[in-house]
């Protein structure tokens, strides 16, 4: 029986990418993939869900979530993740 990794398998052991955030970004990124799609496959990283917040951070943090509400209001998906994240 002959075993070898495959390309995805080596690409996140050589950035020490989760293997879940590696299939994220390969079932989710194509050629027509646009900026703001990009920052979200990116943010939906399972690495961001063990960044420890640091102290005070989190009151910052929260100005600029509302502020970001605010701003695109308009914007289904963004309501609803702020909505979650309450």
């Amino acid at each position: 029986m002959d075993i070898s990794p495959l390309n995805l398998g080596m690409i996140a052991a050589y950035y020490y990418i989760n293997y879940t955030t590696i299939e994220l970004f390969s079932m989710s990124l194509n050629n027509k993939t646009k900026i703001k799609g990009l920052i979200e496959i990116i943010s939906n990283a399972a690495e961001y869900e063990s960044i420890p917040i640091r102290h005070h951070e989190d009151s910052i943090l929260r100005q600029v979530h509302l502020q970001s509400v605010k701003t695109f209001c308009a914007v289904p998906w963004i309501i609803e993740s702020a909505l979650m994240d309450s």
